[in-house]
This record gives structure tokens, C-alpha cells and sequence, in this order.
């Protein structure tokens, strides 16, 4: 049989077209807004943060990482269309942009569920099948040091909202989590203490952030990075020195 269309033009049409859109989600949210820190990066490394504000460039994702996030994207969009379209009886607002000035935070939130003053938080992660089992699996194969960066960035997101000036109380905050593999959800609760403790994070990042990037050393100063993983998808790799990165040439 004749193939009008081959595996290797199917996939480099369709890598083509992700790259094109990753560049105009860019252009629409962060141009212009480069003084500002990402709310999603809540709970990482330090340096992470001072490479953002001296504005250098960052690490392209390969195709493998842009097609698995593209599935991520997708799954958020359907639940966020479906709840603006039939959870009726409260206001539902996705894709809330939320800014703290005086900690230089900026983000995009999931879903916020407003009732009057209250707001209820909703920040959806995707998940395979590798890590629901370290997070939510038998006792003896989860994770005995799960990370809380989830937790940081959806209190970040909470205290932007408090902060809108719009009056809202967030009230109740979830991780709503989707298992790619079965499409099982999962909701963890988190503690209001996490507002508090973004907050914290945050202030202590722009104290650090003064510093130059060189006296941020990977593996000797206290948050950098807070855990060795980080290293191996960070953005910003190809400027750091760090002795955790697998491939050293990255």
C-alpha cells in the first residue's frame, strides 16, 4: 500500500503546530511581564526564580515532553468548559489571571467557585500511572518524601485571589487529580495553612533574589535546589552549575 502520509511528517506536522501555539500562549501571557515571578513555580529552587528575573532563556521542551503536555492541556480545557457550562448555580471562573504585587507573583489559576464572598479553589494535575501509584497507591510503594510544591502554588494562587481586591475569602482549596492512564480523579484537601506558607516562600525568594546568581550555589545553599530532581527539569539547566543534573551537558 501507498502511505500519502508517513509516521515521521504525521508527527513533525503535529510537533510543528504545538510549537506554534506554545509560542502565542507565551507571547499572550508573559511579554511584557518579565519582572514578575510564575505563581506555578511556587515551592522551587531559588535560582530558578533569580534566572526568571535576569530574564534567560529557557530549555525548548522535546517532542516527547510537548506531545504529553499537550494531553495535560486538553483534559484541563474539557473539565474547565464543562463546569462554566453546567455548574449553574455558582459562579465558576476559569483561567483567573492573579497578581500579587508587592511579592512580584503573577499566575494563571485552574478553577475558582464562587458563592457571595466565597471562593473554593480547584487546581487539576494529570497524572500516569507511575506517579498515582507513589502518590496514591499501596502504602509501602508511595513516595516516603512527597513533595508539597502543589500545595505552595495552589496557596499562592489563593492569596492572589484574597489579594484581587474583589473581596472573595477562599475558603476551601483541592488538588483535583487525573489519573491519564483510567481517567480516575482523586481530590486532596489542602490546609489553609498553605497560604501563610506561600506567602513566606515568597518573601523569602525576593530576599535571595537580591543576590547574584553565582552566590546561589546548587547543592550548598539552603533552596537550591530544595530537592535534586528539580534539576533535570529545569527550565533554566543549560545556566546552572548543578552536580545533580543527569546529563551534565544539558
Amino acid at each position: 500500500m501507498e502511505q500519502l502520509l508517513i509516521q515521521p511528517k504525521f508527527e513533525e506536522v503535529y510537533e510543528e503546530y504545538l510549537r506554534k501555539e506554545s509560542i502565542k500562549n507565551f507571547i499572550e501571557r508573559y511579554v511584557g511581564k518579565e519582572g514578575w515571578l510564575n505563581a506555578s513555580s511556587a515551592g522551587n529552587c531559588y535560582r530558578k526564580h533569580k534566572h526568571k528575573l535576569l530574564g534567560d532563556k529557557t530549555v525548548e521542551p522535546d517532542k516527547k515532553s510537548l506531545f504529553r503536555m499537550r494531553v495535560g492541556d486538553l483534559i484541563h480545557q474539557d473539565i474547565q468548559q464543562a463546569l462554566t457550562n453546567r455548574y449553574h448555580d455558582k459562579l465558576v471562573i476559569t483561567e483567573m489571571l492573579v497578581e500579587i504585587p508587592k511579592l512580584k507573583v503573577r499566575g494563571y489559576l485552574d478553577i475558582l467557585v464562587i458563592d457571595g464572598n466565597k471562593a473554593d479553589l480547584k487546581d487539576i494535575k494529570t497524572a500516569a500511572a507511575f506517579s498515582w501509584k507513589r502518590k496514591f497507591g499501596r502504602k509501602e510503594n508511595r513516595d516516603p518524601n512527597p513533595s508539597d510544591k502543589y500545595e505552595y502554588q495552589v496557596g499562592t494562587y489563593a492569596l492572589g485571589v484574597e489579594a484581587s481586591g474583589k473581596g472573595l475569602q477562599v475558603v476551601n482549596m483541592d488538588l483535583v487529580y487525573y489519573k491519564k492512564d483510567d481517567s480516575q480523579f482523586k481530590f486532596v484537601n489542602i490546609n489553609n495553612d498553605y497560604k501563610a506558607k506561600a506567602q513566606s516562600y515568597w518573601e523569602e525568594t525576593l530576599k535571595i533574589c537580591e543576590q547574584d546568581v553565582d552566590k546561589l550555589v546548587p547543592g550548598d545553599t539552603y533552596g537550591v535546589p530544595f530537592e535534586s530532581w528539580e534539576c533535570n527539569y529545569c527550565l533554566y539547566r543549560n545556566h546552572c552549575p548543578s552536580p545533580f543534573k543527569k546529563d551534565s551537558s544539558r
